[in-house]
């Protein structure tokens, strides 16, 4: 009887440990790999903070908002309107991280080529009624734009 209930507690054991565990490693190793595939660290940033409100409609369905901070720690957050989609914490951190590492921002940019790029990473349509776009850059400098679209009337 001694034997049969160790037979069975180690059976117990094998089988909750064969579903169980390597159901939960498979999901921390595939939330290390989200993280590791982005090869993208602050200090590659031009940016210490970004704010891009991105208006095609009337209400919030039919906006799109990005704000990444990076002071005192790293923090974003993404509202989708557009296609539902809300984005908060890590998984928003590692996007934005993605859509920002395309800007590089120069000196010399016109306003209209910065929110042409812009729109261009975060793959927005150009036919917007309003952007709003506020930048702080690790050198301490600030690009505000807040514009109407030149394809409206």
């Amino acid at each position: 009887m001694r034997l049969s209930l160790q037979m069975m507690m180690i059976v117990c054991v094998a089988i909750t440990s064969g579903c169980g565990l390597a159901g939960f490693e498979k999901t921390e190793d595939r939330s290390l790999n989200v993280a590791d595939a982005v090869d993208v660290d602050q200090s590659t940033l031009p940016f210490k903070s970004f704010k891009l409100a991105v208006y095609y409609g009337q209400g919030n369905q039919d906006s799109f908002q990005a704000i990444y901070r990076n002071s005192p720690e790293e923090t974003a957050e993404i509202k989708d309107g557009l296609s539902g989609v809300n984005h908060i914490g890590d998984e928003a951190l590692v996007e934005m991280k993605m859509m920002l590492d395309e800007l590089q921002p120069e000196n010399n940019q016109s306003e209209d080529s910065l929110v042409h790029d812009i729109l261009s990473s975060f793959n927005l349509e150009e036919d917007y009624e309003k952007l709003d776009l506020e930048i702080t850059m690790k050198d301490g400098n600030q690009l505000n734009y807040h514009k109407k679209s030149p394809h409206k009337s």
